[in-house]
């Protein structure tokens, strides 16, 4: 199972964990960015000075499109999240304890050697692995589920509008 799921993969969701932290100050960057276009700017180009400025309505527009792809990117970087933090509680404490001290700079007040650290950080790596690898199994499984219910609720819908236009006609 560990094949199907790599250390790469581990760090995307560790990353995550990271990136949902950042995503809110970044976001309002992006926001006040848009903002500031709108206000006449002056630049100075191969051929002199000119303008530019963006105008409100582009401006909703991105500010519109910003707020949604936002949403999604919140949407899956919480549920990567979840995932990565379920899995940690599955491991024992000093599994744990590596984890945080090495994956995420904590400091390591026990003194663990470096070996230690080292075999109980291989232990945490191999359970986080085969844990997220399943949990994205049962997530893409249940993904797959919703997809044919709307799959079939569309077929469904499509037969009643067949049916209602063979009565009209």
């Amino acid at each position: 199972m560990m094949s199907e799921f790599s250390i790469g993969d581990l760090k995307s969701y560790i990353d995550a964990v990271e990136d949902l932290k950042d995503l809110n100050s970044i976001k309002e960057k992006d926001r006040e960015r848009i903002f500031d276009s709108c206000y006449r700017q002056m630049d100075v180009g191969e051929y002199g000075m000119y303008s530019y400025a963006t105008s409100t309505e582009d401006a909703a527009l991105l500010l519109v499109e910003i707020d949604k792809n936002y949403e999604k990117l919140l949407v899956k970087l919480k549920r990567k999240s979840k995932m990565l933090i379920e899995a940690l509680e599955r491991l024992s404490a000093k599994e744990i304890y590596a984890f945080h001290v090495v994956v995420w700079k904590q400091e390591n007040f026990m003194n663990m050697s470096t070996d230690q650290l080292k075999k109980y950080l291989e232990s945490a790596t191999q359970k986080l692995c085969r844990d997220l690898y399943i949990q994205k199994q049962k997530y893409l499984e249940q993904k797959e589920k919703e997809r044919k219910a709307k799959l079939r609720a569309d077929i469904e819908e499509y037969k009643g509008l067949l049916n209602k236009e063979k009565v009209l006609s």
